[in-house]
């Protein structure tokens, strides 16, 4: 009987220690699990930095075209302002010359007059 009760207590010890082992493995495979989690996560977290980052500086390169394309425009309407006042500038000129001319003519004109009129 002693044999008998000794043989089921080692049964019982060897399937506590089974049961143990089995809890330690399973214990380790959750912390495993959630180790892999973690990193897939911060994996996860640094994809999106990077994402935000990569956005940051398409909207930087982006804000700098503008910026390079208003500077642009800028010097187009200052030079086609430039280019109007070279034009204003070159109708005065010959409206002056016009001016001139007709004014020459004009004393052309009272010279004959006065020679004949001295004749």
């Amino acid at each position: 009987m002693r044999a008998c009760i000794s043989a089921l207590d080692n049964a019982l010890r060897i399937t506590s220690l089974d049961i143990a082992l089995r809890i330690t493995a399973s214990d380790i495979a959750l912390r495993i699990n959630a180790s892999d989690i973690a990193l897939r996560i911060n994996a996860s977290d640094i994809a999106l930095r990077i994402n935000a980052s990569d956005i940051a500086l398409r909207i930087t390169a982006l804000d700098i075209a503008l910026r390079i394309t208003a500077s642009d425009i800028a010097l187009r309407i200052n030079a086609s302002d430039i280019a109007l006042w070279i034009n204003a500038s070159d109708i005065a000129l010959r409206i002056n010359a016009s001016d001139i001319a007709l004014r020459i003519t004009a004393l052309a004109d009272n010279l004959k007059i006065l020679r004949q009129g001295s004749k």
